[in-house]
């Protein structure tokens, strides 16, 4: 069964994680817990990097984290000035040690499907996208995505581009929706012609026959084909989106189909970087990532990729 909610997210994501050295990356274990429904103070953030063991959590007293996991872990997330982790996984692990009336100012969420979860969020106008696979595993190199500029910062105040908002963008072109039609089509046909296999050899033969004497499908003339296949489509250029009348500071009013989103991996000029695999699951509300990364030596894993037949 395929659920899907939406729920304010937090705004004040400046996570990152730290490493014991500045030079050589460490190995980190990740334990996570995230109330998705209400504020909740067993929402904690666990992780273990060079024998050093920490535990976060939101102090309602102080309205910061314990551990202080934003400075703490900071040098996990980058190494030098460059990125060794996505950000979007930086972003959603602080969800745990912030306090949900921040969510106010960003848009969070989640789609279940099975094991399957798609997370998606804004923050300070960049979007994210986070996609296990079906059995609920994210890949630390492959299942994360970023699309920057969504929304623009005026005096603190993010508005998004009209382009993330409804209508911003032009319709699909009707051949992508004329294919999309034709398989939703073919799907529904597909039952009865799995009958049709069924059917007795006889009935086949006269159902052949009828086809055969059929009088052929009406259509446009050759000419009209060729003149509907030569019209142009509209170019993405020449569109211009009508006003919009809602809030555009409002994140929730973000069109996440407009949304081009790029993979979120490390930069190519860190020679290393994080890989490793994380388990996410959503059950009763409460969202948990487990999982241990490890690092990776760019030189070495572009040669073994390059001995790959």
């Amino acid at each position: 069964m395929k659920k899907t909610v939406c729920m304010i997210a937090l705004a004040g994501l400046f996570w990152s994680l730290a490493a014991a050295s500045k030079t050589e990356l460490q190995t980190v274990h990740i334990e996570y817990r995230y109330n998705t429904v209400t504020s909740d103070a067993k929402n904690t953030l666990r992780w273990t990097t060079d024998g050093t063991k920490k535990t976060d959590y939101f102090d309602v007293q102080t309205g910061a984290s314990v551990s202080r996991a934003t400075q703490s872990l900071s040098a996990i997330s980058t190494a030098g000035k460059n990125k060794v982790l996505p950000k979007a996984l930086r972003a959603l692990l602080l969800y745990a040690v912030s306090p949900r009336k921040t969510a106010e100012q960003d848009a969070f969420c989640f789609t279940q499907d099975g094991k399957k979860l798609t997370v998606q969020f804004v923050h300070r106008g960049v979007a994210y996208r986070i996609q296990s696979d079906e059995n609920g595993m994210l890949d630390v190199e492959k299942s994360f995505f970023i699309a920057d500029h969504v929304a623009e910062n005026t005096g603190g105040v993010f508005t998004l581009v009209r382009s993330a908002l409804p209508g911003g963008k032009p319709p699909r072109p009707e051949a992508e929706a004329a294919a999309e039609a034709e398989a939703e089509t073919d799907a529904l046909k597909a039952p009865e012609e799995a009958d049709a296999l069924k059917a007795p050899e006889e009935a086949q033969e006269v159902a052949s026959l009828v086809t055969e004497k059929a009088e052929p499908p009406q259509g446009p003339a050759p000419d009209e084909k060729n003149a509907a296949a030569s019209k142009p489509e509209p170019e993405a250029g020449d569109f211009v989106p009508p006003p919009y009348e809602g809030d555009a500071t409002d994140m929730h009013n973000i069109c996440w189909e407009n949304i081009d989103f790029v993979p979120d991996t490390a930069d190519e000029k860190a020679q290393q970087y994080y890989a490793g695999h994380l388990r996410i699951s959503l059950k009763d509300g409460i969202l948990r990532i487990r999982g241990t990364l490890s690092p990776k030596n760019r030189i070495k894993a572009e040669a073994e990729e390059a001995k790959q037949p």
